[in-house]
């Protein structure tokens, strides 16, 4: 059985409530999207300075993360 991944739940909600799709974020973030995929699994490979972005951008997933 799969591990679940509640962090990547809040990030998909976060994307669906801000009206945004992944290869957004990548541009945001300026990474590619297998980058952004694997921060999803590993959060804490977020950088700090990708975490203000977002967060500046609304996502409240960030906020699990401090």
């Amino acid at each position: 059985m799969e591990n679940l991944n509640v962090f990547k739940l809040y990030f998909e909600k976060d994307l669906k409530t801000l009206g945004l799709k992944k290869y957004t974020v990548c541009q945001m973030l300026q990474c590619t999207m297998p980058t952004l995929s694997n921060r999803i699994e590993n959060p804490g490979s977020f950088t700090v300075d990708e975490i203000t972005t977002l967060k500046e951008n609304g996502f409240e997933s960030m906020n699990r993360l401090i």
